[in-house]
């Protein structure tokens, strides 16, 4: 059990803030023998698909990886920092993929806690655009860096609306009305933030864009790497993100199978090598930059 304590003062570049909470506690799973990698990902559903097979898949390549989750569906850099700023409790605490707690505060878990490697990342509906990453990405790596100035932190690159997605045709001025036009508006504009911001990029987006791009050739069990058109699939999607957090934390490619860490998914050679090309191409592009 963790307890947050209950006042504290943050001094930014952009402001000073002295916040009175109630006091909260936090569950948190028992750490196993050894020393984890601990990782906190100020995200949303996203880091949510990213986080759900990658504990187990640590595991099972020998490492230990204690995973938080920040979860608030939709939310972008802009709303992050605001929820910083007014101490805004609307977090989901998620511990290696489950969920133990709500509305959670950002400045709670940034006191109480400390992280080896911290994500952030902007959300779908904004990420085609450097204007909306800024200034709030500046702004929360300020918080971020003066809180927990032992942590290594990346932008988790996310990925682009599939086709059918109905933001293509709603807003095709803005998406490029296609997923591969507004992947290159999403890829373009984490570039950007990487080189504005000095972080290492966690390549999700192009590794999903890449397998994505190989199932439109027809001939796999699967037809789409996305259950909804935004969302990773629960099963090979997760899988390839996870397969990309871990390479890219580790610098190890992973040798475990989807089957191995689901034993409900049959094992499919074919879709496990599409993944790993999938995200050796995307490491081909973006080379890992590994804490450990």
């Amino acid at each position: 059990m963790i307890t947050v304590p209950s006042k504290k003062t943050t001094t930014t570049n952009a402001t000073t803030k002295t916040t009175t909470t109630t006091k909260t506690t936090v569950a948190t799973t028992a750490k196993p023998q050894g020393t984890p990698l601990r990782v906190l990902s100020i995200g949303n559903s996203f880091s949510q698909d990213a986080h759900k097979y990658l504990a187990k898949m640590a595991e099972a390549e020998g490492k230990r990886f204690t995973l938080v989750n920040l979860y608030s569906a939709g939310c972008n850099l802009k709303k992050h920092y605001e929820n910083w700023e007014t101490n805004t409790g609307i977090y989901d605490y998620e511990s290696n993929g489950v969920k133990v707690a709500s509305n959670v505060t950002l400045d709670a878990v940034l006191e109480s806690h400390t992280f080896d490697v911290i994500t952030l990342q902007q959300a779908s509906y904004t990420s085609v655009n450097y204007k909306n990453y800024q200034p709030y990405l500046d702004n929360l790596l300020r918080l971020v860096r003066q809180s927990q100035p032992q942590a290594k932190i990346y932008l988790h690159q996310t990925w682009a609306y599939g086709d059918a997605h109905e933001n293509h045709q709603k807003y095709a001025s803005t998406t490029g009305g296609s997923m591969a036009a507004m992947w290159k508006l999403v890829e373009n504009a984490y570039n950007q933030a990487a080189s504005d911001t000095g972080l290492s990029l966690i390549p999700c987006g192009l590794a999903i864009q890449n397998a994505q791009t190989e199932l439109n050739k027809g001939a796999y069990s699967e037809t789409s790497i996305q259950r909804d058109g935004a969302h990773v699939s629960y099963t090979w999607g997760r899988y390839l993100l996870a397969r990309v957090w871990y390479q890219a934390l580790t610098g190890d490619i992973p040798t475990v199978t989807l089957d191995q860490i689901n034993t409900s998914v049959t094992a499919d050679a074919a879709m496990e090598t599409l993944v790993a090309k999938a995200a050796a191409a995307a490491f081909a592009a973006y080379p890992a930059d590994p804490i450990i």
